[in-house]
């Protein structure tokens, strides 16, 4: 089979045999019948003596969990330089709070970006 990558021809060749492949005796077939229900974010399956349920996409709610603690708190950073600013235009004063460290206002102030998915 002849494919054309980045301009470039690349020949492939596949080998047919008229054998079953090799199959390592952990991974096995069984006997029966399964029921699999696949949901928009778990997967179950169903046997006759175990049922699994597994998440879809673990990491990226870990990311999202993380993405929105850190949106929260800009938010409470805005608010607070918000209230400051007003307060200081109606001749109040600044309050003394000290606000986020430097450090911490360099992870706040990342925008939020978009979950990255791995395609496989």
């Amino acid at each position: 089979m002849r494919c054309k990558v980045n301009g470039y021809n690349k020949f492939y060749a596949q080998l047919i045999c008229e054998v079953m492949p090799y199959q390592k005796p952990k991974n096995a077939l069984g006997r029966g019948v399964i029921g699999i229900d696949a949901g928009s974010s778990i997967i179950a399956r169903v046997g006759r003596k175990k049922m699994h349920l597994d998440r879809l996409c673990k990491e990226l709610t870990e990311e999202e969990a993380e993405k929105h603690r850190l949106q929260r708190k800009l938010n409470r950073s805005h608010r607070t330089n918000r209230e400051r600013a007003e307060a200081t235009e109606e001749g109040q004063g600044v309050p003394q709070d000290p606000g986020p460290s430097c450090r911490n206002m360099a992870q706040i102030e990342r925008p939020p970006q978009e979950p990255h998915r791995q395609d496989g």
